[in-house]
Parts: C-alpha cells; sequence; structure tokens
C-alpha cells in the first residue's frame, strides 16, 4: 500500500476523513449521536420559578434543577452496554500474523520513510 499522508502527491493516499477507515467510522458516528441524543432527553434543566402574590414572577430566586428522564437513561445505558461488548469482542478478534511488528515503533516507521538512495528524489512519492 502508498504511504497515507495528509496532502496526496502522485499514487500517495489522502489521509481518512474520520481518521479511521469508513466503515468503521460512519457506524462509531452513528452511535456516538444516538448515545448523545438519548442523554439529551434523558438530563436536563429545570428553571423553578417562584411567582409573587401579586402574580409576577421573582427573577432573584429563580433556581434550576437537574431533571431526568429514566427511559432515555436506560437507553443510553444499552448502547453504552453494546459499544463495550464491541468493543471486546473486537480486541478477541485474531489478527493474521504477518503482520509487522515494527508498525508502531517510531525508528521503524522514519526508516521507511528516508530515501533508500541518495540521488533517489522521488522515493517519497512511492509504496513503502
Amino acid at each position: 500500500k502508498s504511504l497515507r499522508v495528509s496532502t496526496s502527491i502522485g499514487p500517495q493516499r489522502s489521509s481518512y476523513y474520520v481518521s479511521m477507515p469508513l466503515r468503521y467510522g460512519i457506524p462509531l458516528m452513528a452511535k456516538m449521536s444516538l448515545l448523545h441524543w438519548t442523554l439529551s432527553q434523558g438530563l436536563f434543566v429545570v428553571p423553578l420559578e417562584t411567582p409573587n402574590n401579586d402574580g409576577t414572577v421573582d427573577t432573584s430566586s429563580c433556581i434550576s434543577y437537574l431533571g431526568f428522564s429514566l427511559l432515555p437513561l436506560f437507553t443510553a445505558g444499552n448502547i453504552v452496554l453494546v459499544m463495550v461488548i464491541a468493543i471486546v469482542l473486537g480486541s478477541l478478534h485474531h489478527y493474521p500474523s504477518g503482520m509487522p511488528m515494527g508498525a508502531t515503533y517510531s525508528a521503524v516507521v522514519s526508516a521507511a520513510c528516508h530515501q533508500p538512495l541518495p540521488d533517489d528524489q522521488d522515493a517519497y512519492k512511492f509504496p513503502v
């Protein structure tokens, strides 16, 4: 595979939009949007205004409380549980043994990105 960079030149590939492959990024963004929406439905601010005897509202005695609704909170808990189970099941997946062991080691990545020969000026444009 070619080198993944922010601005591609030649056969290089540009970076991911969500910093991960779209087959993982789109479902994750959908789940997080659903989770945040259910939490916003489950927790909300309730202003408590106390009226005076003449019917006017005294703004100095206005108090805000945190209101909650159990059904959205339980739904959000179930969404989090499903996401944790998906992470655990994904971590149990066995990857092929051909995985390069130095892929996350900065010295290996640096060596792969340097020019192999002094006169090779276009090495950075081609697959590693």
